[in-house]
């Protein structure tokens, strides 16, 4: 294998496209550090043509990434969509493991913290944190 194919693995009789991850994107990918994609070729010449292409969608999807997480970190807004669509996932997975009698009380509390938000929104939207880091604080905990 040449050096001037660095993303280029044989693995078995089939060449692989092999790419890592840049630290700051990870988070944005599951924590996935490398990508693996299998180039279905034991022919050195087509397989050095299939990881270029395939370069260029890991490249763009990157870049992709990379300019979702500067608007996330720039635009309250996405933060707080993302949030809350996590927030939601999250939510809708553990009421599946609560009990049917929990339910009346985690709506209380799930009104008890929207109205919170609601209340606080105004701050949020002038990006003031001081505000409301001690009740964020408190439903963290």
């Amino acid at each position: 294998m040449s050096r001037s194919w660095p993303m280029l693995m044989l693995r078995g009789s089939t060449y692989y496209y092999h790419r890592n991850v840049p630290k700051r994107l990870r988070p944005l990918l599951g924590g996935k550090a490398q990508i693996w994609k299998s180039l279905r070729t034991s022919d050195h010449d087509v397989a050095k043509l299939r990881s270029l292409e395939e370069g260029q969608r890991v490249e763009r999807q990157f870049q992709a990434l990379t300019l979702r997480a500067s608007s996330a970190q720039t635009d309250p807004e996405s933060l707080a969509r993302l949030y809350s669509s996590r927030a939601e996932a999250e939510d809708a997975a553990w009421r599946a493991r609560r009990k049917v009698e929990d339910d009346e009380q985690l709506d209380v509390e799930l009104d008890a913290l929207t109205s919170a938000v609601d209340d606080h929104a105004a701050a949020l939207r002038l990006q003031d944190v001081n505000l409301v880091s001690k009740l964020l604080d408190d439903v963290l905990i």
